[in-house]
């Protein structure tokens, strides 16, 4: 008998819920049942910020962290409401990229790549409906060096794949057409660091439990523990949610808590786990292309539909509603009559937009078609980020290479 299952993250906690909301003006309606990502991504930043505070500028800095851009991210995301296809979708924010210590960088991260690998196991199944999807879980003996934890790790890993080739090979992995898994650390002051993997092997079986113990004690001599259960369809699942998705969302999680953390295993664990490929594939998974850790936002439908952009802003621990802007597929930079496009609305303390400051948007990351003299508020919204980061390097820098006056009485 395993361990008692644990609670697993949803696919709405991976952000990978789109929005739907209804036809109406009111931002918050507009964004449907997008607007609770708002509340995580706000509740993300604010923890990733409270541990920034933890750590320390100047251990961060020393880490090779971007502390600027760290602290700067998430601070504007530009969502896309689409009215005819009553999806609202993050089109794009400034992502700092840094999703080992980042928590809205880590969700977007892990809400793309469960995205990118549903779809290929979408097409797998169409073609192969034999196959069914395994949660496999390994584990090896907690540790307090966590480089020689996770090499351990990684490198029996390995080796059990590679039973899989033998002409002869008894091992239960011969019967794996495909996997992709990841490598998650938490640690604890009482245990140490625990690194572990979460697999989903694809199979006509369900591979043993048992026997994969046997092979998986045999080849790390000091662990033992492996689960393995079946990813089964919900089928209370939204329409727009794959029945699979809560079974791949463990895969897909955080590979490192970072808001969990003492400040000084946070820096330990960044170097340890910066630069290494935290998820895998074989078989009929392999050759999946891992999302631009630069651009995390949504994918997007088609450019020529209709579309209203709600710009948020991060102010106070939450995000407040900033800008509206409409536009639909028809609008011309000459002649436009009143109805072609319009400025919703603003928010207080926010400057409205006119019918100029209008754009078509491309999917995200592409090129976007403006008239001459319009601004461009996602762009504004870019060029305004940049500066903050770097006034923020500015003060970071000034206060650490200033030196301590003289010690004075009091």
């Amino acid at each position: 008998m395993g361990p008692p299952e644990k609670e697993r993250p949803t696919p709405d906690q991976l952000a990978g819920k789109t929005g739907n909301g209804p036809e109406t003006n009111n931002p918050e309606a507009l964004m449907g049942s997008a607007l609770g990502r708002l509340g995580r991504y706000g509740t993300a930043k604010t923890a990733t910020l409270r541990t920034m505070d933890t750590v320390g500028d100047s251990a961060a800095l020393k880490a090779g962290l971007r502390v600027g851009k760290i602290r700067d991210c998430g601070s504007w995301l530009m969502f896309r409401h689409f009215p005819t296809l009553g999806q609202t979708k993050l089109r794009s924010a400034n992502f700092c990229s840094t999703h080992l210590v980042c928590g809205f960088c880590a969700i977007r991260r892990g809400a793309r790549m469960m995205a990118k690998y549903l779809e290929r196991f979408q097409a797998i199944k169409a073609n192969n409906p034999e196959l069914n999807p395994y949660l496999v879980t390994y584990t090896v003996k907690n540790g307090d060096d966590l480089s020689e934890r996770l090499k351990h790790l990684q490198t029996s890993l390995t080796r059990l794949h590679k039973r899989r080739h033998g002409k002869r090979s008894r091992s239960e992995l011969v019967d794996i057409d495909g996997a992709v898994w990841s490598y998650e650390v938490t640690y604890s002051e009482a245990n140490g660091w625990h690194p572990h993997v979460h697999a989903i092997y694809l199979a006509k079986e369900q591979p043993s439990q048992a026997a994969l113990r046997s092979e998986w004690e045999n080849i790390t001599v000091d662990s033992f523990m492996v689960d393995v259960r079946p990813i089964t369809a919900d089928e209370s699942a939204p329409a727009d949610v794959d029945p699979h998705a809560k079974g791949f969302a463990e895969v897909f999680k955080y590979a490192l808590k970072a808001a969990e953390l003492p400040a000084s295993k946070l820096i330990e664990s960044y170097m340890v786990l910066r630069g290494k490929r935290l998820v895998r594939a074989f078989g009929k998974f392999f050759g999946v292309v891992e999302p631009d850790n630069d651009d995390l936002g949504d994918e997007l439908p088609a450019s020529d539909l209709p579309y209203i952009d709600l710009l948020w802003r991060y102010s106070g621990g939450r995000y407040e509603h900033a800008r509206t802007t409409y536009s639909e597929p028809s609008v011309e930079c000459e002649g436009r009559s009143p109805g072609d496009a319009s400025d919703l609305s603003a928010a207080p303390g926010h400057e409205a937009l006119s019918p100029g400051d209008l754009h078509r948007g491309n999917r995200t990351g592409g090129s976007r078609r403006t008239c001459p003299g319009q601004v461009d508020p996602l762009n504004a919204a870019r060029k305004q980020s940049r500066l903050e980061t770097v006034f923020r390097n500015l003060q970071i820098t000034a206060r650490i290479q200033t030196p301590a006056g003289p010690d004075t009485a009091t």
